[in-house]
């Protein structure tokens, strides 16, 4: 798994780069209410000349519960994660090892990278 630090803020900048020049994978994914991922999201998305409003699926809980399912992040993945470069998700979201493996797993399988913090 992967785990944030500041050198990864310049790798997921590279990945959203290359994205753009090849023409396809155009968004990032976050966590809605991750103000910290959302911020991230859109100073990458900005900087790639990429309009964050198109390009930052932010996901969120359905309605009534607290937080995200993992298996409404696996769906979300295996639908849509062919359209974006990178997840960046929060470990206390998703507390169990074996259900972020399947996140992980689903979105790098659709070639999305995953982003944890």
């Amino acid at each position: 798994m992967t785990t944030p630090t500041d050198d990864r803020r310049d790798w997921v900048a590279t990945l959203i780069q290359e994205a753009t020049d090849g023409g396809h994978r155009l968004g990032v994914i976050v966590e809605r209410g991750d103000v910290v991922a959302v911020d991230r999201g859109i100073e990458l998305l900005s900087a790639a000349g990429l309009p964050p409003s198109r390009r930052l699926a932010r996901l969120g809980p359905r309605y009534g519960e607290s937080t995200i399912r993992p298996d409404d992040l696996v769906d979300f993945g295996s639908r849509y994660g062919h359209e974006y470069v990178v997840a960046i998700l929060r470990f206390d979201t998703i507390p169990m090892a074996d259900e972020r493996a399947l996140i992980e797993s689903t979105l790098l399988g659709e070639g999305c990278d995953v982003v944890w913090q």
